[in-house]
C-alpha cells in the first residue's frame, strides 16, 4: 500500500536459466518494477523452496515431493564438460560410451548425472565421484580429476578457464522446470512460467567454450 516493490525471490542450485537468464531477468522487470525477479544461489535439490528460501524456484528434475509442484519451461540439451587436454576436447560431438574410462564428477546434491544415463543405454556406468556444489565440480574438471556432464545452460552461465563444453550426441535432453509450494503458489507463477518459455522458445546463443 506503501508503493513498496514486493522482490520476487527466483531459486537455482546451478544455471539458473543459462542464456535466458538476462533477457528474462531484464524483460520482466521492466515490465514489473514494483515485482521484480532476483536470483537466489541455493545448493539444494529444491533450490531453497522447502525452507521458504526463495518464492519459485528453476529446477532441472521431476519434483518427487507432495508439497511442490512444477511445469516444465524449457528443454537443454547435455553437454560433456572436459579438461581443455582432454583427448575429446576438440571433438564436436561426444557419445556416452566414449565416457566410460572417465571419472565422471557429480554434484550430490542438485546434480542431474546419475550411473542410469548410461545404463539405460546399455552401457557399463563409470566411475563418478562427488562434488559440494557447481564451483567444486568445476575445480575439478578443470584440474583434470574428472570429466562433467551437464545442461547447456551450464556453459553459458559459467565459462571456465580450463574447461571446454562439448555437445553428449546421445543422451536424453533435460527438462527445465519452474516449481513452487502447491499451499503457497506465488500469484506470479503463472506468468513467470510463461516468460520463461517463451524466452527458451525463442532460442539463444551458441554455449561458449573455455580454454
Amino acid at each position: 500500500m506503501r508503493g513498496e516493490r514486493s522482490v520476487i525471490r527466483l531459486g537455482y542450485a546451478w544455471a539458473a536459466l543459462g542464456a535466458q537468464t538476462t533477457p528474462v531477468l531484464r524483460d520482466w522487470n521492466r515490465r514489473h518494477e514494483s515485482t521484480p525477479i532476483r536470483l537466489v544461489r541455493v545448493n539444494l535439490r529444491d533450490a531453497g523452496l522447502v525452507d521458504g528460501l526463495v518464492d519459485l524456484a528453476v529446477v532441472r528434475h521431476p519434483i518427487d515431493r507432495a508439497d511442490l509442484d512444477s511445469e516444465v519451461v524449457g528443454v537443454e540439451p547435455r553437454f560433456v564438460v572436459l579438461p581443455v587436454d582432454h583427448p575429446l576436447a576438440d571433438d564436436d560431438s561426444v557419445g556416452l560410451a566414449d565416457l566410460v574410462a572417465d571419472v565422471v564428477g557429480v554434484d550430490r546434491r542438485a546434480g542431474t548425472t546419475t550411473p542410469e544415463l548410461w545404463t539405460a543405454a546399455g552401457l557399463a556406468a563409470p566411475r563418478m565421484t562427488e562434488t559440494g556444489d557447481v564451483e567444486e565440480w568445476l575445480d575439478l574438471i578443470a584440474a583434470g580429476d574428472a570429466v562433467g556432464v551437464t545442461a547447456e545452460a551450464t556453459a553459458h552461465h559459467y565459462p571456465r578457464p580450463g574447461v571446454v563444453f562439448v555437445r553428449l550426441r546421445d543422451a536424453p535432453p533435460i527438462e527445465v522446470r519452474l516449481a513452487w509450494h502447491r499451499r503457497y503458489r506465488h500469484p506470479a507463477a503463472g506468468r513467470i512460467a510463461r516468460a520463461i518459455r517463451a524466452a527458451y522458445e525463442g532460442g539463444g546463443s551458441a554455449p561458449t567454450t573455455a580454454a
